[in-house]
């Protein structure tokens, strides 16, 4: 669908847009035709119920808003093994609306808004990244007369952001739940939630076996590396987190270098931290032979590691420095948040 000018799209009920497919006689989906929606201006979409968008690719050169009822979500389309082969796509060269009367998910999804970017749930809103695919690659080479192989194995984060020129704001009437996202405004960033606001991480591992040989000898060296993904919240100003309850960062990453920062909660602020665990053996064998008799030594080394993840907090100025990570009793203001209001 295209359009010069503004175009609106109205369900009553459920509003349900994702690509065409085309099946085999088997019933296997193959492919088919995307779904996009290309506007010269304004876009909004609005459902009673459900607006569900499935590998969308929304384009709107002012701005745009995705209303519903009840859930918004924005998911790609995936294969029988749940990879995301079509994924939902918004950029809008104005500001972005996303409201949902319920639950709000962001999934695999690219949302960019050059101006503000508001989403807001009446009850959760879900940011969510997840764990990528895993490859593996093997090397063998020689140094002299030793042969080499080298097996490696990366697994990437299919990491979930949102990103806004202007201001960026998440609202929950219940929870907001970060999973590992990116959040980035070019000017202030707030997150408010009616109960917990709660930003969890995800971890990937590399992993690595080399295998060393030659006549007599033989050594084998394997590693593995965890390393922990949390969220990332950075912002041109303010940043201000709160919630009616608690708020619970896991080896979160908050940076703002020309504006102020302020978490705060009814309950609870826990700044808490994340274990990365690094694990290395080598097992060495080695001949030596005599006129009439031959000799094994082995050894076996073992090497284990674990790093802790913290969160951090960075601004131009935080408020309350008696934050400390791990304190399951801390209080903020929300001045930070008041500035953005204000339009300081």
């Amino acid at each position: 669908m295209k359009a010069s000018n503004s175009a609106a799209l109205l369900a009553g009920n459920n509003l349900r847009l994702q690509p065409t497919a085309l099946r085999d006689e088997s019933g296997l989906t193959r492919g088919g035709a995307g779904t996009s929606l290309t506007i010269g201006n304004n876009l909004s979409l609005q459902a009673g119920n459900d607006l569900q968008l499935h590998g969308v690719a929304i384009a709107a050169g002012g701005d745009a808003a995705l209303q519903a009822g009840h859930d918004l979500s924005l998911t790609p389309v995936t294969d029988a093994n749940g990879k995301a082969t079509v994924r939902t796509s918004i950029a809008t060269g104005g500001s972005l609306q996303l409201a949902a009367g319920n639950d709000l998910t962001i999934r695999q999804a690219q949302v960019k808004a050059d101006g503000n970017l508001i989403a807001a749930a009446g009850h959760d809103l879900n940011v969510t990244s997840v764990l990528g695919d895993s490859r593996t690659v093997t090397d063998q080479t020689r140094q002299g007369k030793t042969r080499v192989v080298t097996t490696t194995t990366t697994q990437d984060i299919d990491q979930q952001a949102l990103t806004a020129g202007g201001n960026l704001v998440l609202s929950a009437g219940h929870d907001v739940n970060l999973t590992a996202a990116k959040l980035d405004a070019g000017t202030g960033l707030a997150v408010v939630a009616g109960n917990d606001l709660n930003s969890t991480t995800l971890t990937t591992v590399d992993s690595s076996t080399t295998l060393e040989t030659c006549k007599r000898f033989k050594q084998t060296t394997s590693t593995r590396d965890e390393t922990v993904h949390g969220s990332e919240f950075t912002a041109g100003g303010d940043i201000a987190l709160q919630s009616g309850h608690d708020v619970n960062l896991t080896a979160a990453n908050l940076f703002t270098d020309k504006g102020a920062l302020a978490v705060s909660a009814g309950n609870d602020v826990n700044l808490l931290t994340a274990q990365e665990q690094h694990d290395a053996v080598q097992d060495m064998q080695k001949k030596k032979k005599g006129f009439l008799s031959s000799k094994t030594t082995t050894t076996h080394d073992e090497w284990h590691d674990s790093t802790a993840v913290a969160t951090t907090l960075s601004g131009d100025t935080v408020q309350d420095a008696g934050i400390r990570r791990g304190d399951p009793h801390h209080h903020g203001g929300p001045s930070a948040q008041d500035r953005m209001r204000d339009g300081r």
